[in-house]
């Protein structure tokens, strides 16, 4: 994984698992790999990885089971909330770069609804 340097390792490890989580690549109830494991996937430090999971488990979005390992929670409404919170974050994100760039509101509406009707033209178009 490419890591941000800006953003500590353990917190990108966090939003790994929360997007991963969001879009299916980890379902509710599955098994996350061992500290040990996933480690050497990511490239970081167990620690960093040991980290990353106590605050998953913080944050309720997984439950260590002693002797057994961690899981994704099963917990719709939490994945439903967590969903809202990323879509919010990356709405805010989008508008405050377009109107750094001198964008109004009214615009910024405009242009999303002609990239979505220019992108569903493209879908139909072979």
């Amino acid at each position: 994984m490419k890591y941000d340097t800006d953003i500590p390792i353990y917190v990108q490890i966090i939003e790994k698992i929360k997007n991963d989580i969001l879009n299916g690549t980890l379902v509710p109830s599955e098994k996350l790999p061992s500290i040990q494991e996933m480690a050497m996937m990511m490239e970081v430090n167990q620690n960093t990885v040991s980290r990353a999971y106590k605050d998953c488990e913080s944050l309720g979005i997984i439950e260590t089971k002693r002797g057994i390992g961690s899981f994704v929670i099963d917990n719709q409404d939490l994945i439903s909330r967590l969903r809202t919170e990323k879509v919010t974050c990356i709405t805010k994100a989008f508008i405050h770069d377009l109107e750094s760039l001198g964008y109004s509101r009214a615009e910024i509406i405009e242009l999303i609804k002609n990239s979505a009707t220019t992108q569903a033209a493209q879908e139909v178009t072979p």
